[in-house]
């Protein structure tokens, strides 16, 4: 080891690390880049449709033009859905349950005694939904089943009051509902296939731009860090790289 570990092969060692810090750099950071390209690629060749051109959607849907981008609202078509605990009718509806949990949480002090403490929660444990038939987006008919409505939810209380409804000792839910004439925005496809949702049918992201950078600079940094510390520890345990006559008592 005292042979291996001179100025010069230490130095080396740390250049190599370094290297390895930025190679996957480079080459994670050519990953990102492709997965950018890919989904700027489908977004710049998708058809755009707001109420402005809301027209042109059902024709394009019927002619089978590829990737579209609808932004607009959602209208009834078939009857809209009820609960016996709202008011109202929606075009969706999502129960979430939780349930009352006990916990418990350990702490030790600096002298090793430890203490156990107890503390209740209301969990998520799940959630139920009940979802309408079509409705009219921009002229066309679409299944709401088929497209995401999470970003549509609205939070109701139940009747007579109160966001709660009582499922038990320590059960219990919430409701929330998609509403008529909500809006927002969805990819679609139309071909052969026949017309569906499409989720990779989104704007441009700029989370997979700081993605691509956070990767680069943390490999850049890792691998710089990586050699400083290989070079700091290897030199903390006191070998005279000028003089490694010391080992020879350990050589054949």
């Amino acid at each position: 080891m005292g042979n291996f570990l001179t100025n010069k092969n230490v130095i080396l060692v740390a250049a190599v690390i370094a290297a390895i810090g930025l190679f996957l750099a480079l080459f994670l950071s050519s990953l990102w880049d492709n997965a950018i390209v890919d989904k700027d690629k489908i977004w710049n060749t998708s058809l755009k449709f707001d109420k402005e051109n809301a027209e042109e959607f059902p024709y394009s849907v019927k002619t089978k033009q590829g990737n579209l981008y609808a932004s607009g609202e959602l209208k009834s078509i078939d009857p809209m859905i009820s609960n016996e605990f709202l008011d109202g009718e929606f075009l969706a509806i999502r129960e979430t349950f939780e349930h009352y949990t006990r916990h418990e949480s350990k702490s030790c002090d600096s002298d090793g005694h430890c203490t156990t403490s107890v503390y209740y929660t209301w969990d998520r444990t799940g959630d139920k939904w009940s979802i309408g038939g079509d409705a009219d987006l921009l002229g066309q008919s679409v299944q709401l089943n088929s497209i995401p409505l999470d970003k549509l939810l609205t939070s109701v209380g139940i009747k007579g009051g109160g966001k709660y409804r009582k499922r038990g000792f320590d059960d219990r839910s919430y409701y929330d509902v998609v509403t008529n004439n909500s809006s927002g925005s969805w990819g679609f496809t139309s071909d052969d296939k026949g017309f569906s949702h499409n989720k990779n049918i989104n704007p441009p992201n700029s989370g997979l731009i700081v993605a691509k950078w956070f990767t680069f600079w943390f490999c850049i940094f890792g691998g710089l860090f990586g050699a400083t510390y290989f070079t700091y520890k290897t030199y903390e345990v006191g070998y005279d790289y000028f003089d490694d006559s010391k080992f020879d008592k350990y050589r054949p």
